[in-house]
């Protein structure tokens, strides 16, 4: 049988970052990553600024540590395959994290995983009710306007 994974506040501190890499937790282990890549950095803050726009209060907490945010959004990419998405979401949902969102620019998609939830994948016409948040909507469509 494998190691356990550790938990976020398990594997703090983490070691020293060198420029222009970050670290990353990856089953258990801290792993060096390289700096994302733009496309990454731009869909996810497509969909920040949609969240910020509706629901910031909703972010606010008195927690300083969690295991993992209550909402985790990951983009397919040929660093993050299918299977190492797989793992980060069981991962996520094992430190309960509530929704776990993937989008994928090549097919202009995106899944939103929820526990106890349906699975579906939406596309660009499409509207993702959160479960972690009620009531808020994201509009997949804006994700990939141009």
């Amino acid at each position: 049988m494998g190691a356990a994974l550790k938990k976020w506040k398990e594997s703090l501190p983490w070691p020293d970052e060198e420029m222009g890499t970050r670290l990353e937790l990856h089953d258990g282990e801290a792993v060096k990553m390289p700096p994302p890549r733009p496309v990454d950095i731009y869909l996810s803050a497509r969909v920040l600024a949609h969240l910020t726009n509706i629901h910031l209060e909703a972010c606010r907490t008195d927690d300083s540590i969690v295991d993992a945010p209550p909402f985790i959004l990951e983009t397919l990419s040929p660093p993050n395959g299918r299977s190492k998405i797989v793992r980060q979401r069981l991962a996520a949902f094992s430190g309960d994290a509530r929704e776990f969102w993937v989008v994928d620019p090549s097919s202009r998609t995106m899944e939103a995983f929820a526990l106890g939830k349906p699975w579906p994948v939406y596309g660009e016409g499409e509207e993702i009710a959160m479960s972690a948040r009620f009531g808020a909507k994201f509009p997949v469509g804006e994700l990939f306007r141009d």
